[in-house]
């Protein structure tokens, strides 16, 4: 259920469903395919609480919810934050709801843990920036190295224009006021990846 329902709340958001708890029992409304998304992410969430586990096994391959992230071993403690505070907020302002993925859910990456993110393609995308954000406040061109002006050609997707230190400074503004702006006129998720 979560504190004053968050979990419920976000366990609805990110499957697109209606779930509601009347007594012990959970009621699940919606279309199948967000149902069925609801029931996965519940049993997901009981098997963390119940089985103490801490990961999901997924694969992501054969899906269309979810978005895999690698964050390095070192990072990890950063990205979640303090009980889970930094990916619980991210859940809350994107509507996703976020899980650590076994070693099994993974490409053959080295010393990274596997963040899954589920929801819809915006917030997971949105989520996925931020989380790549606090990675490359702690280990500098993680995901930055190489990363030129890139426009990519179909309607959904991300684009990427590095900026000089003075261009990102007026481009952020004031705790980051300019870039709320540019993101609301135009329409897209802008975030800054990287110094």
């Amino acid at each position: 259920l979560g504190k004053r329902g968050s979990t419920r709340k976000k366990l609805a958001r990110a499957s697109g469903c209606i779930l509601e708890y009347v007594g012990s029992v959970a009621f699940l409304a919606g279309a199948l395919a967000a149902r069925k998304r609801g029931r996965e992410y519940l049993g997901w969430l009981c098997d963390q609480v119940c089985c103490k586990t801490g990961r999901i096994s997924i694969d992501p391959t054969t899906r269309d919810d979810v978005t895999l992230v690698p964050v390095p071993k070192e990072c990890v403690g950063y990205v979640m934050g303090d009980k889970r505070n930094t990916l619980s907020r991210l859940e809350e302002d994107w509507c996703t709801l976020i899980f650590f993925v076994d070693g099994t859910s993974l490409p053959t990456y080295q010393d990274v843990e596997g963040l899954a993110i589920f929801g819809d393609e915006r917030g997971r995308a949105g989520t996925e920036l931020k989380v790549m954000g606090a990675v490359e406040t702690k280990l500098p061109q993680f995901f930055t190295k190489g990363v030129g002006d890139f426009h990519y050609p179909h309607e959904w997707g991300v684009d990427t224009l590095p900026l000089g230190g003075q261009e990102l400074s007026f481009a952020l503004g004031k705790d980051g006021s300019t870039r709320r702006k540019l993101a609301r006129a135009s329409g897209c998720i802008l975030e800054y990846v990287g110094n």
